[in-house]
């Protein structure tokens, strides 16, 4: 696809992400060699967020209440089930270090930059255990939100136009289509648990 070929209705699919994957990967595929094709969709998805700030109604002021009331009873039901809960805001690390007292959880001693053990997958969500180093380079999900609870260690995360300096405890959630990169800010290691859900 020659970045003439894409017309504003189409770029617009694209950045709400509804079209299929195989156009998906067409546009994801022109754009990493044409400036003019990643600045247009960048600004499409600039556009599409003004408007939505624009039209947007204040949520009702019970829905913070219920919100976190089935998030709490997910991270029950998933306790029952021995799952590893979804990652939010109020997460507590104490919550998260029995699931993570495993012996096959350790970084091993000859890892270089980084290392990830999976921990968890189902129909909905992956989980991994993550240590780095130095550096995770940029990248931008499509197909699902990805969020990070930082366990030890300190970085800053490079989120669109923002950086985002995490201490342990902190969690912080990746929407789709933002570019985003790690920095280990810490002298040790910097171990996160990462959770993919499909979006």
């Amino acid at each position: 696809m020659n970045e003439p070929d894409l017309d504003e209705g189409t770029l617009a699919l694209y950045v709400l992400h509804m079209l299929d994957r195989r156009e998906e990967q067409r546009i994801e595929a022109a754009s990493a060699n044409d400036p003019v094709l990643r600045a247009r969709i960048e600004e499409a998805q600039e556009t599409l967020v003004s408007l939505a700030l624009q039209q947007a109604q204040p949520p009702p002021v019970d829905l913070k209440r219920a919100i976190l009331a089935a998030v709490e009873m997910d991270i029950q039901n998933d306790r029952k089930n021995e799952r590893f809960p979804l990652l939010h805001d109020d997460i507590r690390l104490v919550d998260m270090v029995p699931l993570l007292d495993r012996e096959d959880l350790v970084l091993p001693a000859d890892a270089e930059d980084s290392h990830m053990i999976e921990v968890e997958r189902t129909s909905d969500r992956e989980t991994v255990l993550v240590w780095l180093r130095t550096v995770h380079p940029e990248e931008i999900h499509t197909d699902f939100v990805e969020r990070i609870l930082v366990l030890e260690g300190t970085c800053d995360i490079h989120l669109g136009n923002e950086v985002i300096s995490m201490i342990p405890g902190e969690v912080i959630t990746i929407p789709l289509h933002v570019p985003h990169s790690v920095r280990v800010t810490s002298a040790a290691w910097c171990k996160a648990l990462v959770q993919r859900v499909a979006a």
